[in-house]
């Protein structure tokens, strides 16, 4: 897959010559490539999630004034960095594919019969 994206003139074109001309042999500069993936929308949405569940928990320990609340607070933060690592690295052990069939047309609208 990395031989048919140096073979037009694409970004990864570009990247794939500046590592050449960095000097690097012509499996290192592959090898650089196929390692360079874009993050999804899908992990990027997770990220959101994570970002709004710790605002909600700081917000939550900033109401309990009690050393039961921080204890939760602290338990609830613990467990949120616990699955967002955990996602993480199953998000780098299994990335997510980037092509395949996927539609990017809106359905056509249903037409109603004036009749």
């Amino acid at each position: 897959m990395a031989i048919t994206q140096i073979s037009r003139d694409t970004p990864r074109r570009a990247y794939y010559q500046r590592k050449r001309a960095a000097g690097k042999s012509h499996k290192e500069a592959l090898r650089c490539l196929k390692g360079r993936r874009r993050v999804t929308t899908f992990e990027l949405f997770f990220d959101l999630v994570y970002v709004f569940t710790l605002t909600q928990v700081t917000i939550y320990m900033a109401h309990a004034h009690s050393g039961m609340g921080v204890v939760e607070s602290l338990l609830l933060l613990a467990l949120a960095w616990f699955s967002w690592s955990a996602y993480a690295w199953l998000g780098n052990q299994a990335a997510a594919p980037t092509t395949g069939p996927r539609s990017t047309r809106c359905p056509p609208a249903v037409e109603r019969s004036s009749g």
